[in-house]
């Protein structure tokens, strides 16, 4: 009987599948860490070529030089007025106080070793030995406390800190040459597959429609996980009693981001509530007048939801949107100012603008190019309302009829605003937006002062200012967009009239 013996595979196959696994790997990290490295050095050769500064380097450079230098800057700036006070008082002299005393007087020890010294000069044999002591306990603080400054910033303001590597990153991504070179290309490739817009701008799920990635941001972030940079509320009492100091009421205004208007454009399923209405809840419950846009909004989109309230590509309202939140605003302050009456005249009469939408401009697509070919976006016809104002002769003939413009003399409301207040009232066509809405509603001329972007702390700012503004006024009308509760320029700072 014969013995089949079977055949026995060979081990070299499954080694020679390692030895091409483990190459292969070994090439794919080569490649990786190249397509890394391959923009900072190109850059970092452009900018050797154009003799500036290589902005990798910096990295390097704030690691360690930088702390020392500011912590030498802030030493310099505590001593810098010694000369002054030294020129200027020469009284202090007979006190023995030395203004040129380089030690950090920021340390307990240092203030009262210093204000020893000018206080016992009676006394000086009694507290020679106490003052001696404290002089040296002074530079030990003194020394403590050049340590402790270097040391935060080495771990505050380099590559330890969260905040240097988003501005680091922030500033490469501005002035790369590989990236400004390959973004037009990539851009357009992603809007053409995907509809990308981008990190400024998300495509709707439903029509053509785009909206503000901040804007959404604030409504999908979890306040209890990321708290405010700072905290609305507090500067807000603060300026309605700043104001009540004055005689003047406040009314606070919040417009609704697109996204909390038109959720279901983003597949936002179940009941959506807004994170700004447990605001306008608050400020409601401590006696601050509010106008509720949120339900204005909701109800029309019941009642008519073919008639836009925001425009498609753009992140402000609609000719309808700001209609509908005028009469409400009107309708507050005829409660507000019951003693107000009727000074002039104004009328409204349509008329038709192009506008290009922000959001597009935000993100530069009409920047993006593959091969020559670009990316093209029309502009959206709007049909505005112009508010005109009108001149009557003794017979009552209408004998002009003007543009409105503010009145700041002779009003009694002075609204706050931002770019919501800005569109199409300076903006093209003029006239045509919340200010003159406003005046239009109530028959009586209004007073504005707007900062795009800036209605949580700039324009508050402007307005201390131009203080003079206030002369006059019995009701100032805040507005702002909810957005702004998180994301305001220069946050919600305390501001003095």
């Amino acid at each position: 009987m014969t013995k089949i013996t079977p055949k026995r595979h060979s081990d070299e196959a499954p080694q020679l599948r390692t030895s091409l696994s483990r190459k292969a790997l070994v090439l794919l990290v080569a490649i990786f860490l190249l397509l890394l490295w391959v923009p900072p050095l190109y850059q970092a050769l452009a900018e050797f070529k154009e003799s500036r500064s290589v902005q990798i380097a910096h990295i390097f450079t704030d690691f360690w030089r930088t702390p020392q230098q500011r912590a030498a800057e802030l030493r310099e700036l505590l001593s810098a007025p010694a000369g002054e006070y030294d020129g200027e008082l020469v009284w202090l002299k007979a006190l023995h106080i030395n203004r040129h005393h380089l030690l950090d007087s920021t340390s307990a020890e240092g203030e009262y070793w210093l204000s020893l010294r000018g206080l016992s000069g009676s006394d000086a044999d009694f507290e020679q030995r106490r003052s001696q002591a404290l002089e040296h306990a002074s530079v030990r603080s003194g020394r403590r406390a050049s340590l402790y400054r270097v040391g935060e910033a080495f771990f505050k303001y380099t590559i330890f800190s969260s905040s240097y590597l988003r501005q680091w990153e922030s500033v490469t991504e501005e002035s790369s040459k590989f990236a400004l070179a390959t973004r037009p290309a990539m851009q357009w490739w992603r809007y053409q597959l995907f509809r990308d817009l981008g990190e400024k701008g998300v495509t709707a799920t439903q029509g053509d429609w785009s909206f503000y990635r901040t804007g959404i941001d604030w409504t999908i972030i979890d306040p209890s996980l990321e708290p405010l940079p700072s905290l609305p509320l507090p500067s807000i009492w603060e300026f309605q009693h700043q104001l009540a100091q004055r005689d003047i009421q406040l009314l606070v205004v919040i417009v609704p981001n697109k996204s909390s208007v038109y959720p279901d454009y983003l597949s936002v399923t179940g009941e959506f509530r807004s994170r700004a209405l447990p605001y306008l809840d608050t400020l409601r419950a401590q006696g601050v007048a509010v106008v509720d846009l949120f339900a204005e909004f909701a109800q029309a989109r019941a009642q008519n939801d073919t008639v836009p309230l925001y425009l498609a590509h753009d992140t402000h309202w609609e000719t309808r949107g700001v209609k509908i939140a005028a009469q409400a605003v009107a309708q507050q302050v005829r409660q507000m100012l019951p003693q107000s009456q009727s000074t002039e005249e104004y009328v409204e009469r349509s008329c038709k603008v192009e506008r290009h939408g922000d959001i597009i401009a935000m993100t530069q697509l009409e920047q993006a190019s593959f091969m020559g070919w670009g990316l093209e976006f029309a502009p959206q016809v709007v049909e505005c309302a112009q508010v005109y104002n009108l001149r009557r002769d003794s017979s009552g003939a209408v004998v002009d009829s003007i543009l409105y413009k503010d009145n700041h003399r002779s009003s009694e409301i002075l609204l706050l605003g931002d770019s919501f207040s800005r569109i199409f009232q300076s903006d093209a066509p003029r006239s045509a937006g919340l200010v003159a809405h406003i005046a239009k509603e109530l028959q009586m001329p209004m007073a504005s002062i707007v900062s795009d972007g800036g209605a949580s702390t700039l324009v508050r700012q402007t307005l201390a200012r131009r203080s003079g503004v206030l002369k006059g006024k019995k009701l100032v009308i805040w507005e702002f967009v909810e957005r702004d509760l998180r994301f305001g320029a220069e946050g919600w700072l305390k501001v003095d009239l």
